[in-house]
């Protein structure tokens, strides 16, 4: 099975931020779906007090709030608010990681993104979970496209 797992190790995570609103709409019987408006930002640091190879990850999601455009038609579909940030600690494995900087650091930002965004997507569900609204579900993303561009925002800047 050499070549399927990942060049770094899961070591742990925290939660750095969480908040949760629970936003009433003046609905009509029950929707047939719920609306979810999602933003997040990222950032990859390493952990100085750290003696091996581990670097930190943060995922910061911001779904629903006033900062992002929910469509009118949406509206009456969207029954929280929410913003978390999440910071896992990831260790290369020996002699795993790759010799170029930016190829690393997508390597990490796209695998810890993902595993930090599952971990969300339980947290959010689990909170949202004992209430009479629908139960947040977070949509399945992608996040190489996502990272690809803002490695190339931050080698253009």
């Amino acid at each position: 099975m050499d070549g399927i797992g990942a060049p770094f190790q899961f070591l742990d995570y925290h939660i750095e931020q969480l908040s949760l609103d629970r936003l009433y709409p003046e609905i009509d019987g029950s929707p047939d779906k719920v609306g979810t408006a999602l933003g997040f930002g990222m950032e990859i640091r390493p952990v100085e007090e750290a003696e091996e190879d581990v670097h930190e990850v943060q995922l910061e999601l911001h779904l629903n709030d006033e900062e992002d455009a929910i469509p009118e038609g949406e509206r009456d579909r969207v029954f929280h608010r929410a913003n978390l940030t999440l910071v896992g600690r990831f260790q290369w494995l020996e002699d795993a990681k790759p010799a170029d900087e930016e190829e690393a650091d997508k390597l990490l930002l796209v695998n810890g993104l993902s595993m930090l965004y599952g971990t969300a997507r339980v947290h959010l569900r689990q909170l949202t979970d004992p209430g009479p609204e629908p139960v947040l579900h977070l949509p399945s993303i992608s996040f190489k496209p996502i990272v690809e561009e803002a490695l190339q925002e931050r080698e253009d800047s």
